[in-house]
């Protein structure tokens, strides 16, 4: 039988030049620091606009296509408030004693 490698191949650990801060949730820039310099970039703004009209359109076309979309939607959230009102005693149920 052939040995069939299913993971990445071991390269020694991670290796990094980049000095990790003392508080590793302060790492890099602040918030607005960020957002100013992300929105800046015109070219990302393009395409994040691209995208998200894509996408809309895209669901409007498949909302379009189906007369009941709201009772699904309704039965949906029904199904998902009704199993998370259970999640204690489902995962109480389901664990080994």
């Amino acid at each position: 039988m052939t040995q069939v490698f299913l993971g990445m191949p071991h390269t020694g650990g991670w290796r990094t030049e980049v000095e990790q801060p003392e508080d590793t949730l302060r790492w890099g820039h602040t918030f607005p620091e960020g957002a100013h310099k992300t929105l800046a970039n015109t070219q990302m703004r393009r395409n994040l606009g691209h995208a998200t009209r894509t996408i809309r359109s895209k669901r409007a076309d498949r909302v379009s296509e189906m007369p009941d979309w709201e009772d699904l939607r309704n039965a949906a959230e029904a199904v998902k408030f009704e199993v998370a009102s259970r999640l204690p005693e489902c995962w109480s149920s389901s664990r080994p004693t």
